[in-house]
């Protein structure tokens, strides 16, 4: 009776452990979860908001940038500027201004990132129902750096050749416009302009299937 006692004991621990093993796994895929719904609902509280208006100047470092790409391996950044353009399928100004961006960096004037924050490849493959362009990255919500202060979407930073952040363009943009590339030009050359620059006509074309859903809880 003892040792069948005993036994009873230990296959209650390990039975503990488990459960606490899993506590843990649905305790982290809750707090992923929270993060998404979180920049969903800070997106779409703000598509009432006023139209995207001049840039915003900055003058500080760049902070490292962690990014995967489709394959799963880590993203290279590329040496001297880059433009940074954080987006994601299920916001509907981001998809109307895709089409513009991914053409001006397909033109290669400057490198581009555009960052998808989805929550995985499948939603970003099954948003493109094709290739995914060569400059479409992904990063995790909770692994944009703090120093970008990402709170909606779609929003561009501009890097300069000595890496330091000298732009910031929140709401969407006609990449084909004259005067957001000559601004973009600018910032990337460390020219800070304080002006106002309109953000252009955005086209409201579909680079493949234009739609997505809110992350799901």
């Amino acid at each position: 009776r003892a040792a069948r006692a005993l036994r009873r004991l230990r296959a209650a621990r390990r039975g503990g452990v488990r459960l606490r093993t899993v506590g843990r796994t649905l305790a982290a895929l809750l707090l992923a979860q929270a993060a998404l719904l979180g920049l969903w609902w800070g997106v779409e509280r703000r598509r009432a908001a006023a139209p995207a208006g001049a840039g915003i100047p900055l003058d500080q470092p760049a902070p490292p940038l962690a990014a995967q790409r489709p394959d799963g391996h880590a993203a290279l950044r590329p040496k001297g500027p880059l433009v940074l353009h954080v987006w994601a399928t299920w916001c509907a100004p981001c998809v109307a201004e895709l089409p513009s961006l991914l053409a001006y960096a397909a033109e290669g004037e400057l490198p581009v990132w555009a960052v998808s924050v989805d929550d995985g490849w499948a939603l970003v493959r099954r948003f493109f129902d094709g290739p995914i362009p060569a400059a479409v990255v992904r990063m995790h919500p909770k692994a944009l750096p703090a120093a970008l202060q990402v709170d909606r979407l779609p929003v561009s930073f501009v890097i300069d050749g000595a890496d330091r952040l000298r732009l910031r363009l929140e709401g969407p943009r006609d990449w084909a416009s004259g005067a957001v590339r000559a601004q973009v030009r600018a910032a990337s050359m460390g020219r800070v302009s304080t002006g106002q620059v309109s953000p252009g006509r955005v086209s409201t074309g579909r680079p493949a299937r234009a739609g997505g859903a809110p992350p799901r809880r």
